[in-house]
C-alpha cells in the first residue's frame, strides 16, 4: 500500500491520515451529486390532450385533492402543467404532453427526502378513476440524474 503523504516517514501516520482524509473529502466534494427522479410515462387512445382534460376537470382539486398550479404560463413551452398535492404528500407533478404519441409525460417532483410513494399513488389512483377509458397503459421509472 502506497503511503498518503509522499513524506509518511517523515510526518508520522496520525499527520498522513489527517491529509488522506482532507484529501478525500475535497474529491467527494468535488463530484457532481445523484438523485433520484421518478417519471410515470402514460400511453393513451384517444383524441385530445390528457393534460389538457386533466388541468380541466373538476374532481382534481375537490375529490382527488391535487391542487393546480399553472397550466400555459407565458414564458415556458407549450403543453406543460403542474400540480401539488394537497394531502400529506410533499411534492409536486409536472405533466407534458406529446401529442404525436399520445402520452403523457409525468415527472415527479419532491423536495426535503420526501418520499416520491403517496403522491405518485395518489395520481395514479386519480388517473385510473377518471381517465381509465383512455389509458392502454402505465409505466413508472426510477432513474438516476446528476446535479451539478
Amino acid at each position: 500500500m502506497e503511503p498518503a503523504c509522499p513524506q509518511a516517514e517523515r510526518c508520522g501516520g496520525a499527520r498522513a491520515r489527517r491529509l488522506q482524509t482532507s484529501v478525500a473529502k475535497r474529491v467527494i466534494a468535488a463530484e457532481p451529486k445523484q438523485t433520484m427522479q421518478t417519471v410515470i410515462q402514460v400511453i393513451t387512445t384517444g383524441r385530445g390532450s390528457l393534460r389538457n382534460k386533466i388541468m380541466s376537470d373538476p374532481q382534481l382539486d375537490k375529490k382527488f385533492g391535487f391542487i393546480k398550479v399553472w397550466a400555459k404560463q407565458p414564458g415556458r413551452p407549450h403543453g406543460w402543467a403542474k400540480i401539488h398535492s394537497a394531502h400529506d404528500a410533499h411534492g409536486a407533478i409536472n405533466l407534458e404532453w406529446h401529442a404525436r404519441s399520445g402520452t403523457l409525460i409525468c415527472r415527479v417532483v419532491t423536495k426535503f427526502g420526501n418520499k416520491p410513494n403517496t403522491i405518485i399513488g395518489d395520481f395514479i389512483d386519480y388517473l385510473l378513476a377518471r381517465h381509465q377509458s383512455r389509458i392502454l397503459a402505465i409505466h413508472i421509472m426510477r432513474r438516476s440524474v446528476r446535479e451539478n
